[in-house]
């Protein structure tokens, strides 16, 4: 397995309860390599096009440091050029790439696999993954699944028989559907699995069909034990699409929703999330899912959830290594089941608390706002906690920070359905 498919692993699952009080910590920085975003460097008729302008002074802003495009082989020798100069301008920046490659459910832009290795230096060396075919059972081949077999074991040969490509990690592709079984368990040819996490508006810890746990399920009949990329996942915000296509869900839902997605991925074993998309790819108003899924809408302003995956990243990235992240000693007094919590270590020592309230605040089906809740609880913390700062997150993806009072070490909280972190020092 190749170098970075050995440094990427799942998170161990954390709960904090009465009845365990202790809590292992996972590195801070590690929630900031779990966000990745969908990017279209190579849509010249799009606000993709600005890329000088617009797509890479976004990304700095966000602070992403992971984005998805294509293994681009085929067509106009000009184009290309501009494509990995741009790819190339990203890794100057410190972003990686993971690229999809295209098989022949997609003639036209046929990956050539003799010339990974020239994409991976045209695309500044900073080439992570290479991944199969994106959702080759919708391009109405009927013999999409033979052909991804055999192409799966040739692009795992490609990249894993090339020493030059040492360190690049190879992901399956992205069926999409019950049809996707057809694939059958291609394990061996990957190193990471792939699915697309669309829960269709419900929101991130929801159960049953189109749910995280849905999806691990349906991934485990192709990718059977091997740890799995969300290489695209999100929410639309086309307000008046037609049922029964995919549901949307209003900007401030989206907002409270991602930082809790990215956290609940993590939670429970993806090894990294990527957003769809960057930027809106067009603009056929509020009936077309494809043209608000941006983070960014189609004339270059944000939407909520691009200041709330921003703050996101903001508050966990830390560059400093946490090689052993400890443990703490906390519990908390409600035993309400809907109370999510996470537990980060900062390389200054310092804890971050994430916690949420896993409940919805959207009927995807109804298409109506649910009332927000809250919980009470208090928090117990070891002695050697002395200060602690709680970083609350809005509906409109801003953070709000205050102090927060420590008792006979307690804290009282409430926690909401929007994001809280507290800071322990």
């Amino acid at each position: 397995m190749s170098s970075i498919a050995g440094g990427l692993t799942s998170a161990t699952a954390q709960t904090a309860s009465t009845d365990r009080p202790a809590t292992q910590a996972l590195a801070s920085d590690s929630v900031v390599d779990q966000i990745g975003v969908d990017i279209h460097l190579s849509f010249f008729n799009t606000p993709y096009n600005k890329f000088d302008a617009l797509v890479r002074p976004a990304l700095a802003e966000l602070g992403v440091r992971h984005v998805r495009d294509g293994a681009l082989t085929a067509g106009n020798s000009g184009a290309l050029n501009t494509y990995y100069k741009r790819l190339s301008a990203l890794a100057a920046d410190g972003i990686k790439s993971s690229l999809v490659t295209f098989d022949a459910t997609t003639p036209a832009y046929l990956t050539d696999l003799a010339k990974l290795d020239d994409v991976y230096n045209q695309a500044g060396r900073a080439v992570e993954f290479f991944e199969g075919a994106n959702e080759p059972n919708l391009k109405k081949n009927p013999e999409w699944a033979n052909i991804g077999r055999e192409r799966q074991r040739e692009l795992y040969q490609a990249a894993h028989g090339n020493p030059d490509l040492a360190g690049v990690a190879v992901i399956g592709p992205s069926p999409w559907g019950p049809s996707a079984q057809q694939l059958g368990d291609i394990s061996a040819n990957v190193d990471f699995g792939n699915w697309h996490i669309y829960s269709g508006g419900q929101y991130p810890e929801a159960t049953g069909k189109g749910s995280l746990g849905d999806y691990q399920a349906q991934a485990r009949g192709l990718y059977s034990g091997k740890p799995v990329v969300a290489t695209e996942a999100g929410y639309h915000s086309a307000m008046n699409v037609p049922a029964p296509k995919h549901r949307p869900t209003p900007e401030n839902i989206i907002a409270r929703y991602l930082p809790r997605l990215m956290l609940w991925d993590l939670k429970n074993g993806i090894v990294r999330t990527y957003v769809y998309e960057l930027i809106d790819s067009f603009n056929k108003g509020d009936t077309d899912p494809e043209s608000n899924f941006g983070l960014i809408r189609y004339d270059g302003t944000r939407r909520p959830a691009f200041a709330a995956i921003k703050n996101l990243i903001g508050i966990f990235s830390d560059r400093g290594a946490v090689p052993h992240p400890q443990a703490l000693d906390w519990s908390q007094s409600s035993k309400d089941d809907a109370i999510q919590s996470m537990l980060f270590q900062r390389s200054d020592g310092s804890f971050l608390l994430a916690l949420w309230l896993g409940v919805p605040a959207w009927d995807p089906d109804q298409r109506t706002e649910i009332p927000s809740r809250t919980v009470s609880t208090d928090l117990t913390l070891p002695a050697t906690i002395s200060k602690a700062t709680a970083v609350e997150f809005t509906d409109e993806g801003m953070v709000t920070s205050h102090d927060a009072v420590i008792e006979g070490h307690r804290l009282s909280l409430t926690v909401k359905d929007t994001l809280t972190v507290i800071r322990l020092q």
